[in-house]
């Protein structure tokens, strides 16, 4: 039967700190500088209204429809359409297919361009991704219908706004 004296704990005397500051010293000072190097990116984007056909805009005495330009991202590339239905720009049709597997993107800058000298005040997009379409995908979508870049002759680097006022739209494609 075990005995039934207490046991005499002794207390910690003396205990040394100095190992323990000194790795709270190194510390401190990495955890701070990796907070320096995180970068925070924020788009504005906006939930896309819901309308009906009498959005109209009055110019000088005519009526205009707003162009409603979307665009769709699908496996099989992007489709481009408009409040009218499906655009067609010089006639090649609206599905940019993709090239090798991947998105081309320079082709959907170059419609959006002409889109845009066709609808000069409009300046909203809505871009339609599937459910599976990568974040990336969707960022140089973005990226591909705000602006133009265009290389003079003399190297010098013109900048054209397209359509910076980017909705992104939830649909089932």
């Amino acid at each position: 039967m075990p005995s039934r004296r207490k046991k005499k704990v002794t207390a910690l005397r003396n205990v040394n700190l100095v190992p323990l500051l000194d790795f709270i010293v190194a510390v401190i000072p990495v955890l701070l500088l990796s907070v320096s190097f995180t970068e925070y990116v924020i788009l504005d984007a906006s939930l896309p209204v819901f309308a009906d056909d009498t959005n109209i805009v009055q110019q000088e005495g005519q009526e205009q429809k707003k162009l409603g330009l979307t665009v769709a991202i699908t496996d099989d590339g992007f489709v481009v359409g408009g409040t009218g239905g499906i655009l067609t720009v010089d006639g090649s049709g609206t599905l940019i297919k993709k090239n090798n597997g991947k998105y081309d993107y320079d082709l959907l800058n170059k419609k959006l361009a002409e889109i845009k000298s066709n609808y000069p005040e409009e300046w909203s997009i809505i871009i339609v991704p599937q459910s599976d379409t990568k974040f990336q995908d969707i960022i140089m979508t973005m990226d591909a219908s705000r602006e133009k870049i265009d290389i003079d002759g003399k190297g010098i680097i013109k900048k054209k706004t397209m359509f910076p006022n980017v909705v992104l739209g939830g649909g089932v494609l």
